[in-house]
Order: C-alpha cells, then sequence, then structure tokens
C-alpha cells in the first residue's frame, strides 16, 4: 500500500510541475525523469504501467487528441532497464546521458507533430534542445531527492537497484 500511495505522489507532482511549466510555455520533463527513477527502482512493468497512466494524464491534460506521452513513457520504462543493466545506478555524474535521452524520448513524439506545420522546425528543435538540456540537469539532483523520500518511507532505492538485479540473477 504504501508504495503505490508512493509512486502515486511521486507522478502527481510530476505531473503538476510539467503541467504548470507548459502552461507558462516551457517543457520541463519532470514525468519522464520521475517514470525513469521508478523503472529502474521498482521494475520495469511496473514504469510501464506508472508511465501509461502517467502518460495518458499528461495528454488528457494537455488537450492532445493522440495519446503520444502515453506512449513515450513506456519507452522510457524500456530505456531505464537497459540503464540499469548498462549503466551505473550509484554515481551522480553519469546520469546526464539517461535524463538527456529520457527528456528526448518524452518529447520527441509531440515535438514532431507540433513541427508538421509551416514555420515550426526551428522551434521544434530549440524545444527538443531545451528539454533534453532541463532532462540532463534535473535527473541528477531528482534521484538524491527520490532516493531520500524512498528511504524514509521502506522503498527500494535507486542507488541500490542494480545491486538488487544482480543477486536476482544468482
Amino acid at each position: 500500500m504504501y508504495s503505490a500511495s508512493f509512486m502515486f505522489l511521486c507522478v502527481f507532482f510530476s505531473v503538476y510541475l510539467e503541467v504548470l511549466a507548459g502552461s507558462l510555455g516551457v517543457v520541463i520533463p519532470m514525468t519522464a525523469l520521475c517514470v525513469f527513477c521508478i523503472s529502474v527502482s521498482r521494475g520495469w512493468i511496473t514504469g510501464m504501467s506508472v508511465g501509461m497512466v502517467a502518460g495518458a494524464v499528461l495528454d488528457l491534460l494537455y488537450g492532445r487528441s493522440m495519446l503520444v506521452s502515453a506512449f513515450s513513457m513506456m519507452a522510457i520504462a524500456g530505456l531505464s532497464n537497459m540503464w540499469l543493466y548498462w549503466g551505473d545506478t550509484q554515481s551522480a555524474f553519469f546520469h546526464f546521458l539517461p535524463g538527456a535521452c529520457a527528456a528526448m524520448v518524452a518529447v520527441l513524439p509531440a515535438v514532431t507533430l507540433n513541427s508538421l506545420r509551416p514555420g515550426s522546425l526551428y522551434s521544434s528543435v530549440l524545444i527538443l534542445t531545451f528539454s533534453m538540456l532541463t532532462g540532463a540537469f534535473l535527473l541528477p539532483m531528482l534521484i538524491p531527492l527520490y532516493d531520500l523520500a524512498a528511504e524514509m518511507v521502506g522503498m527500494p532505492l535507486y542507488r541500490t537497484a542494480r545491486s538488487r538485479v544482480s543477486q536476482q540473477r544468482r
């Protein structure tokens, strides 16, 4: 029960912050980064489920007719699984790359749909670049906050996810 409540609160606040920033015209992929952290710490199946619901909520709040964010968040869960096996989950410095990749996967479908209009390619490239830079800098800051909150409620931590996976393989 605590894990579901914890994941709901994390996703709720990330969706809230993303929509709040989006209403000001700034694309900050907070939900993608939250889904990435949940997928690494809880597993890719949980991450896909949470990502699908969070992406659908984002698309509904933004008023999109196509649910592109739901599929993007599910792809981020797959990306997090690859990072768990091939990346480093303990060093904060190496989280710039998955932060940028998660932001790119989250924003690229919506930007692609927007860039089909004449004259909007330049702004779409700027939005994608800004969101990738934002994701690259926010993920290393989000992971300690996520681990602090997860540790307080007794949930699996992000930084110990790789050692848990290697122990489960044995």
